[in-house]
């Protein structure tokens, strides 16, 4: 990762604190001293650690990653963050019909359309936005009920 770092002049001060191909297991904490990161390589001590797992992690494995158990407050965070199912629509076009600085385009329904007794999918694909190196292809976003 830090190699990818064109013109370091000297050993960053954070490279002796990457763990790469380390299993994390959890992190032991209190408020008042420094924290213990348990891993299937062994322990090691921080001041600071930065965690980034998904909220699904987050949610199925809370009791089990942080000792004591994180604030009533950051759990009910994570139970009320929900992502659901996304599911990506890649669009091919063989000709290019947009200007070469569009980047996205959205799409606005009337509420005919939104109120509809029939299932418009339609009307839940909200945006499209152009693909970087990849000049005919865009992805929508979809997101909710339409997900199988």
């Amino acid at each position: 990762m830090m190699q990818s770092c064109p013109d370091v002049p000297k050993k960053l001060s954070v490279d002796d604190k990457i763990r790469l191909s380390t299993i994390f297991e959890s992190i032991y904490w209190n408020e008042s001293t420094s924290v213990r990161v348990s891993t299937t390589n062994g322990d090691y001590f921080a001041e600071y650690v930065v965690l980034t797992p998904s909220i699904g992690v987050l949610k199925r494995n809370k009791y089990k990653l942080f000792h004591p158990a994180l604030p009533l407050l950051q759990q009910e965070a994570f139970e009320a963050t929900d992502f659901g199912a996304i599911m990506k629509i890649f669009l091919y076009f063989d000709t290019k019909w947009w200007k070469n600085n569009d980047q996205a385009f959205s799409f606005f329904w009337n509420e005919e359309d939104l109120n509809s007794k029939e299932e418009v999918w339609v009307t839940k694909f909200r945006y499209i936005l152009k693909l970087p190196n990849n000049p005919r292809v865009w992805v929508g976003w979809v997101t909710g009920d339409l997900v199988p």
